[in-house]
């Protein structure tokens, strides 16, 4: 759909005003709890996996076994200001999280019994048919079949596999003959990433398209490394990982693929002594920014300067910017996951510090438009009501003087779903309502959505939630 000036302005040029914040206020430390032992820090006492959000709250899964003061099983939700046990008796570290049917499902380190599923307080075996030692890196949902994909791991043949209801077995489309570690819906077909040389006997170097029944390649796929994570951003999909080739473009860890052709969106660049070859480990969006993580210092688009970035960065469809000064930590995979959840960007991996805060294996970065100065026109939202909602919503508006206001409502992958108002308004009070359609009058699924007013100098956001 086309965008006004206005929206584009607040799109593109607002957020990154944000991103280049002088100080790390974005960063939020707030995830610990008074009594928590040193070692916990603010978050956990191993690296996070994978962060999701489940039944309203943050979820975090990985390697842990404790989080902030909680004892936990490799599982956690933050609730208020502190960290709380999520089921019981899970064996750890958790290498997946989805969710599914209404419940939780994930994969263990346990060779016999890797899948388990949780629908109420405990945790039920789901790996009827799986061999022993095929633990899931990634799950996907596709056509309502569930998949799974095997990561890097000894004595495995079989990499992809489908749930029928009662038992995981192989995909009969052929064999992908290595580790799959990323999968993603596109343009109505299911994609797989990971360091396979082939499906079903043809060379695809890493990456196929699989459509229920058989595998399309994509050009000649990527070159001299892995795909590690993908993500549908502005009608693409952004592929990254650790590959210096995507079809015919140069590509150090990432890029583009439209459903036809490859196209270049930067490069990380990691002078390093130790480790030449860059990994881009987590891919997401933020605010309409499509955000990376992984192992890199610095990071380019086109003929541009590199701009320092550590360990994560956004990009806003014209050039990168850091957020604030980044991550620390001293490994290789240092961002495993990415997730925006109440109008916050959660950051999950091995990470020590975010910005200037301690920030143990997990963070959280918080768009902050500043306020204005004398003269300006400040945007007040309420809150909605109902929400959930399953009909209709509303939000009361106040402005304290006329100005051009813009109100939006955005999905999850920042992909604008209908215009509300887009035109003078003020100044006092003005109502909003937004009955759960999309621009064209067709009901938009159930699931979690954003409204955005602006009005030239401010941006607010109501996250609001859309029952079945």
């Amino acid at each position: 759909m086309p965008r006004s000036l206005l929206s584009l302005l607040l799109a593109l040029s607002l957020p990154a005003l944000a991103l280049a914040a002088p100080d790390d206020v974005n960063w939020s430390d707030e995830f610990g709890c008074p009594n928590c032992s040193a070692n916990a820090g603010l978050g956990t006492t191993s690296p996070v996996e994978v962060i999701l959000e489940y039944n309203g709250s943050v979820v975090i899964a990985g390697y842990f076994s404790r989080a902030g003061n909680a004892d936990v099983d490799g599982v956690a939700r933050f609730v208020g200001s502190n960290w709380h046990d999520l089921g019981s008796g899970l064996p750890f570290p958790v290498y997946a999280a989805r969710n599914w049917n209404g419940g939780l499902l994930v994969s263990v380190e346990d060779p016999a019994d890797p899948v388990r599923f949780l629908d109420g307080p405990s945790w039920t075996s789901m790996s009827n048919g799986l061999p022993a030692d095929h633990v899931p890196d990634v799950f996907a949902e596709y056509q309502g079949t569930l998949y799974a994909g095997i990561g890097d791991r000894s004595g495995v043949t079989q990499y992809f596999w489908e749930w029928n209801g009662t038992a995981w077995v192989g995909v009969a489309a052929g064999t992908i003959t290595g580790p799959v570690f990323a999968m993603e819906v596109f343009e109505g077909e299911l994609y797989l990433g990971g360091s396979f040389p082939q499906a079903n006997g043809v060379l695809v170097r890493g990456i196929a398209a699989y459509d229920g029944s058989g595998y399309r390649k994509l050009g000649v796929g990527v070159g001299s490394g892995s795909v590690l994570a993908m993500h549908v951003w502005n009608s693409q999909l952004v592929v990254v990982g650790s590959f210096r080739s995507a079809g015919p473009v140069v590509a150090e860890g990432m890029a583009a693929y439209d459903g036809a052709n490859w196209s270049f969106i930067g490069s990380a660049l990691t002078p390093n002594e130790y480790y030449s070859q860059m990994r881009v480990t987590a891919v997401g969006d933020y605010h309409g920014r499509l955000i990376v993580g992984g192992f890199f210092d610095s990071i380019q688009f086109g003929l541009g300067l590199p701009v320092d970035a550590m360990r994560i960065a956004a990009f806003d469809g014209t050039g990168w910017a850091p957020l604030g000064s980044g991550l620390s930590t001293s490994t290789l995979d240092p961002v495993r996951s990415l997730a925006v959840i109440d109008d916050a960007l959660w950051v999950g991996g091995y990470i020590t510090y975010a910005g200037g805060n301690r920030s143990s294996h997990v963070a959280r970065w918080i768009d902050a438009v500043t306020g204005v100065g004398d003269g300006g026109t400040p945007v007040a939202l309420s809150r909605a009501m109902p929400n959930p909602f399953r009909a209709a919503t509303r939000i009361e508006l106040s402005l304290a003087e006329r100005a051009e206001v813009e109100a939006a409502v955005f999905d999850v992958r920042g992909r604008r779903v209908r215009t509300l108002l887009e035109g003078p308004a003020g100044p006092g009070g003005l109502s909003l309502a937004w009955d759960g359609r999309s621009a064209d009058g067709t009901p938009s699924p159930a699931g979690i959505y954003f409204l955005r007013v602006a009005d030239g100098e401010r941006t607010e956001t109501r996250r609001l939630v859309r029952l079945p």
